[in-house]
């Protein structure tokens, strides 16, 4: 599985998301590694460093919006994301539009969750 599948049928409009994240991702260090999971359904994208048990964010596409989750979500400052869900190891953010992406705020908190993610290379 590839990271185009994880478009398939779903809104043009998510595509652009699903690229933006993709980008301010990979541009937070040279070794982080881009895995895609799930089954014909759902289909997720996690990016991890050091090992795949390592990861630092990811996202999955529904038919309305983006799931954009985060790890480490209680050892970090969110600078205003609002986070929603109950999990004990990651949370997630709903992004609708690509407007709604702020890069430098998500790259301050991408930036913060691997620098925790390093510690356990």
């Amino acid at each position: 599985m590839n990271f185009e599948d994880i478009l398939t049928y779903r809104p043009k409009a998510l595509h652009e998301i699903a690229f933006r994240l993709r980008i301010i991702s990979k541009q937070l260090h040279p070794e982080i590694s881009e895995d895609i999971y799930g089954g014909k359904v759902v289909r997720m994208v996690l990016y991890s460093i050091g090992r795949k048990d390592n990861p630092i964010i990811g996202f999955a596409l529904s038919k309305d919006h983006c799931q954009l989750f985060l790890h480490h979500f209680d050892k970090i400052e969110l600078h205003g994301l609002k986070l929603n869900g109950k999990g004990k190891h990651s949370r997630h953010v709903k992004i609708r539009n690509v407007e709604e992406i702020d890069e430098d705020k998500l790259l301050k908190v991408f930036q913060s969750i691997l620098d925790i993610a390093q510690t356990k290379i």
